[in-house]
Order: structure tokens, then sequence, then C-alpha cells
């Protein structure tokens, strides 16, 4: 999984005034640090966008264009781990502290301020960015670590469940990218974990449910409990609120229609709610024998259920897909598969489970799930896939 380091630049702070006399006076009184300065909320974003992710943004409230709180909110959003300073004088100080009630802004500085004020602050700002560095690293490392040992728990209770969590990962993984998600970790792992609460729901009721099947009441019970079944179990690991709530809001329809008035609706639901949602029902309509860019369609003729951005972004996905370079087809035995083959066909079992769909590049992992299917319910003997021309 990336981390958002992976794309840091060596700039520990940004500075942002349109005035080019204040912008130099800011630039000047923390020359101790590795600063850089731009001259509007719109350059700010595009110099992030061009060199990476930046520790602090010191920027003026009042500017031209997009003023200081914009930027500060445009910065939320895109790169919430970036600590964020509004510069402001006393008469702009009532709506400044708005700004801070609203999450917006780390720290309020007043242009009257000494410079060693303004160095002690940026101080403040950066050991607090280097605490949410520090954070992330423990998410990323120490709680992967447990979310690997829950995948494993969820692959022994229920093996129907591994295959579709894998082929939602890798759609999640694929809109996550083509949106520019915040925080693409936490979606990427709320989608490894989001079949979690399903690991108490028997295999064979499961499956009935990703293939369409009719369902008994206390079948359909079981499975619409499994969101919160997920977030109860994750309940004791620190640090993953927002992971949480992605699991729990992931069947939410995007105009919040049948929900309760409290319930979140539209850009309320968190993005990788809404990522989950797609990348799930694509998948359960991939097994139950539609073509991609047909499930698309169906879900496309669900008014009000799907956000629109993210079924766009999905047929921007499929569009992209295409058979990789470098690659011959070949007709091989299930037993003489190896990773890095690229599946030129979908592959089921002799029962109709879709473990893996085509174009989806085989692991040790995958190729394992699919041997073991075939001892157990079997599957096709000789299988279409693209095999790279070194091998």
């Amino acid at each position: 999984m990336a981390t958002i380091d992976s794309f840091r630049s060596d700039v520990q702070i940004l500075c942002v005034d349109d005035d080019p006399s204040d912008l130099f006076l800011v630039q000047r009184a923390l020359r101790r640090f590795r600063v850089e300065g731009v001259e509007s909320g719109e350059k700010a974003l595009e110099w992030i966008e061009q060199y990476g992710s930046v520790d602090v943004v010191i920027t003026d409230q009042f500017m031209r264009g997009m003023d200081g709180m914009e930027l500060l909110g445009a910065l939320r959003t895109r790169h919430p781990d970036t600590v964020r300073v509004l510069l402001t004088g006393h008469a702009e100080l009532e709506l400044a502290l708005k700004s801070v009630n609203e999450g917006h802004v780390f720290q309020i500085l007043l242009k009257s301020w000494p410079q060693e004020r303004l160095v002690q602050a940026a101080e403040s700002a950066l050991r607090y960015a280097q605490l949410l560095r520090s954070e992330r690293d423990l998410v990323e490392t120490t709680l992967a670590g447990a979310v690997r040992a829950l995948g494993e728990a969820l692959a022994l209770a229920n093996p129907v469940a591994v295959g579709h969590t894998l082929r939602v990962l890798r759609r999640a993984s694929h809109l996550v990218e083509r949106l520019q998600a915040p925080r693409p970790w936490e979606i990427e792992m709320a989608a490894q974990l989001s079949q979690l609460g399903t690991v108490h729901i028997p295999p064979s009721v499961l499956e009935r449910v990703l293939l369409g099947r009719e369902l008994k009441d206390w079948e359909s019970e079981l499975y619409e409990a499994a969101p919160a079944k997920a977030v109860e179990i994750l309940g004791e690991l620190p640090r993953l609120e927002n992971v949480r709530d992605i699991i729990l809001w992931q069947r939410q329809r995007f105009d919040g229609r049948g929900t309760e008035a409290d319930a979140p609706r539209g850009d309320k639901i968190p993005l990788g709610s809404r990522i989950l949602r797609v990348a799930v029902e694509i998948d359960k309509l991939e097994m139950q024998g539609q073509d991609p860019e047909v499930a698309l369609a169906l879900l496309l003729r669900e008014r009000g259920s799907f956000d629109p951005k993210v079924l766009s972004a999905m047929r921007t996905v499929l569009e992209d897909a295409q058979i990789p370079r470098g690659h011959i087809r070949r007709n091989i035995p299930v037993t003489q598969l190896v990773s890095g083959m690229v599946f030129a066909e979908d592959v089921y079992t002799n029962r109709g489970l879709l473990l893996t769909a085509r174009n989806t590049q085989a692991t040790s992992a995958s190729l394992e799930r699919i041997r073991s299917f075939a001892l157990a319910h079997g599957v096709k003997e000789v299988i279409e896939v693209y095999v790279p021309v070194e091998r």
C-alpha cells in the first residue's frame, strides 16, 4: 500500500500570500526552515500537485480569487495530513476563529506578531505534522498486521468471502486512484475488511447472496447486519474510526431513500463507502454472469442508488482495461498456473461461483484459492491466460 510520504517534497512549509512584500517577510522570518512561497490559493494547490505534499501551509486570509479559508478547506479534503495555519489581522479574527471551529485550521497567526512568535508557531505546526505522520505510520504498519490476521481468520471461517473481498479490493483500488481519493490507505483497508461481518454467515448462504438467489428472511437479516457486525469486531482497534465509518455506510443509497433520517446521504456519505458500494455491486453482478460493462449499465439504471461520480470513474476504469503488453495468449492447465499470468477469462467453479475475473493478475494467494476450490467443487481443467513473453 503506497503511503503519502512516497510523494512528499523536501519543502517543510508552503507560504501563501497575494502580496509579494508580505510573502517575502514571512519567508524571511521562517528562513531557518525549508520554505517555499506562492502568490495564490490556486497556485498553492498546483504546487502541491506538482511537487508533492508539504508538512505545513501558512496562508493569508484575504486574497484575490481563492481566499485563505477556501484554500484550507480544499487542503482539508485533498491533503488532510497537511497542517493548516491561517495568517490574519485583528479585524478578521472572528471570521478566522470560525474556520478553527469548523476544523479547517490548526492555528491562527496574527500579522502583528513579532517574528519570534511566528517561528514558534511554525515549530509547533511542524511538531504536530510529525505527530500525524507517526500516527499514520502506526496505522499502516502495526494495524496492517492486525488487518492481515483478521483476513486470515475470515479465510478460514468463510472462503467464499475471501474471493469476493479480493476482487472488491482490486476494484476499489482502481477507483481510489481514478478519483484521487484522500487517505487512500483508509479506503483500501476498509475494502480489505468490508466483508469481515460475513464471518458468521454460513458460506452456502453468502454464496446465494452473491449469486443473487432467493433468500429466506433470516438469511437476508444476517447479510444486512454484516456491516454493523464488522464495525463491532473492529471496535477495539485504535485509529480506525474513519475505516469503521466507511464499512458501516458501505450499503447506504446515495440519495438516502429508505434509510433513517439521521443517516448520511449524498456527499455526506464517506467517499470510501460510496466506492465500496459500487465495487461490491459490480462484483456481485459479475458473479451472476454479467460482463463488467453490462453490470455497470445495470447500476446506472438504478437512479439515486449510487454516486454518479463513482460510476463515471468506474466507466473510465473499465475503458482503460486492456490486455497487458508483453503477454501472449495461452491455454494453461490449472495445475500449471503461476503468479504473473493474467486471466483472459472469468474463472468459475462448476457450481457457478466466480473465483477471479478476467484481466486479473494471478498471485500466489489467488492461485491457492482456485486450486482449493478445484478440489472441493471442481474448476475448468484448462484456463485461458495471458503469459509474459519472457516465460
